[in-house]
């Protein structure tokens, strides 16, 4: 089984896109902290893997790459709040790989003033620069390495058994497709809401037999991958981030 890496940014339907592959009966991780975690779950989304997809490609130069897109002025507020509630603790009391992935797409999240009302057009500004510069990163990418992108839209517009009857029978019959008749299509989904209204937690609170712990040990117990991220992004004034 090919690894699926999910390499949308945050607030763009990662949990219900990891929702519906446990409902496909995939092993999922939302979000992976350990070399274990990655290497059991065949589904993978959130943090390291919008930011370090390039890298975690050369572990394994099978995988499967869905980037998500989301609505801009759905996606800003969203990502917004998301930020800020991060950036509300020391840096150093982040864990090590959502503070590189976080500051490899998005830069120095700190200098940023979240509370200042009146520097929320700036603040909206680089984060929309950072999606698109994101989005053409990840695309140049896969193309540079001759690899099949599913892109995806998910929206909130149907009930969860319109979203399982449409998303899952779509998603089943690409995945069993090797020769991927979906490559560089867009395809809009429905789904249910999930992490709205500022809440961060929906993914924790879930109960699944295939849900995989972030933190997972292995033989190597919570030790991550010990490469260094090579892959190049671009801050909001489209200047190399220093992310090492």
């Amino acid at each position: 089984m090919h690894k699926i890496f999910i390499v949308g940014l945050p607030r763009t339907g990662t949990t219900s896109m990891c929702q519906l592959f446990l409902q496909l009966n995939y092993s999922v991780a939302h979000t992976a902290y350990s070399q274990a975690c990655i290497e059991k779950a065949q589904v993978i989304a959130d943090t390291p893997i919008f930011s370090d997809f390039f890298e975690l490609n050369e572990v394994f130069p099978n995988s499967i790459w869905i980037y998500l897109h989301r609505n801009i002025n759905d996606w800003l507020p969203s990502i917004l709040l998301l930020l800020k509630k991060i950036t509300q603790q020391p840096a150093k009391d982040l864990h090590p790989l959502l503070h590189r992935s976080l500051t490899r797409v998005f830069g120095d999240l700190y200098s940023l003033d979240f509370n200042e009302e009146k520097q929320q057009p700036a603040i909206y500004e680089h984060l929309h620069r950072c999606y698109i510069n994101h989005y053409n990163t990840v695309k140049n990418t896969a193309k540079t390495l001759n690899k099949n992108l599913l892109e995806f839209q998910l929206t909130p517009k149907t009930t969860l058994a319109q979203f399982d009857n449409t998303a899952a029978n779509i998603l089943s019959t690409a995945f069993k497709n090797s020769n991927f008749t979906l490559k560089n299509k867009t395809i809009t989904l429905a789904t249910q809401k999930s992490n709205s209204a500022g809440k961060i937690n929906t993914w924790n609170e879930l109960k699944h037999d295939n849900k995989i712990s972030s933190h997972l040990s292995g033989d190597q117990r919570r030790r991550y991958y010990d490469y260094s991220p090579t892959l190049a992004f671009f801050d909001a004034d489209n200047k190399p981030l220093n992310f090492r």
